[in-house]
């Protein structure tokens, strides 16, 4: 893939928050936007040219942006396969199909993880009550049971004081698969973004120390912290 000179259009794939503030960095560098968002009030609509309004579900309006762009960008990660699998025979899509199939799950995703060895907290994957009665066997303390899909914001999680309560929160989530997560003490959030090339170019950015209310992202600062050695632990 060459360079993507400015003056062309990058598609957005979400208009939310962060789209809006993306669009404006790709304004500033010259480049064309167009949005596709479900909700008629999507933050990056008034940064748009062209906004589609449709559901991320819908393959025939993200071929229609893909026809229209240069490259798309997946803001969120609840897009359609389907119009992912389409979209690539008109244009790019970065990051791709592969890494959304991972994020879309958190199951997926902690057992990704796992595999090429991040550090990540003690958890357990529910599909049944037999997962639950394990889980309350192997985790310890407080626990937070998220369903694998679907959920933001602190929605589809709930906190509990003990792993013998992982059941019950199981259930209350509707009996779908879900996550077991063993809480700890946090001493702060990091964030760190990392841009890759297609020809496999690395670069990370400063941490952004991220405040939560009430299971939500409040605000970032950038930069997050000035110790040298944590910066590096965390870029890397």
């Amino acid at each position: 893939m060459s360079l993507i000179p400015p003056g062309s259009t990058i598609g957005f794939l979400g208009g939310g928050q962060l789209g809006r503030m993306t669009a404006f960095a790709a304004r500033s560098m010259g480049y064309d936007v167009h949005v596709l968002d479900p909700d008629p009030t999507a933050p990056a609509r008034g940064v748009a040219s062209r906004f589609i309004e449709a559901s991320f579900h819908d393959a025939d309006a993200i071929v229609r942006l893909a026809e229209e762009c240069a490259v798309l960008m997946p803001e969120i990660e609840t897009i359609s396969a389907e119009g992912m699998a389409r979209a690539v025979a008109h244009a790019p899509v970065r990051p791709g199909a592969s890494v959304l199939h991972i994020v879309q799950d958190r199951a997926r995703q902690k057992e990704w993880l796992a595999r090429h060895g991040f550090t990540i907290t003690p958890f357990a994957v529910l599909r049944d009550d037999r997962d639950a009665a394990r889980a309350a066997e192997t985790l310890r303390g407080p626990c937070f049971v998220k369903t694998t899909t679907g959920g933001y914001d602190g929605r589809g999680q709930v906190r509990t004081d003990s792993p013998a309560d992982i059941a019950d929160a199981w259930r209350s989530l509707g009996n779908r698969p879900c996550v077991a997560e063993q809480g700890v003490e946090l001493a702060m959030e990091l964030s760190v973004l990392v841009a890759r090339t297609a020809t496999g170019e690395i670069a990370t950015y400063q941490p952004a120390a991220n405040v939560h209310v009430d299971g939500i992202l409040a605000w970032s600062v950038i930069p997050g912290v000035d110790d040298p050695d944590l910066i590096a632990r965390a870029g890397g």
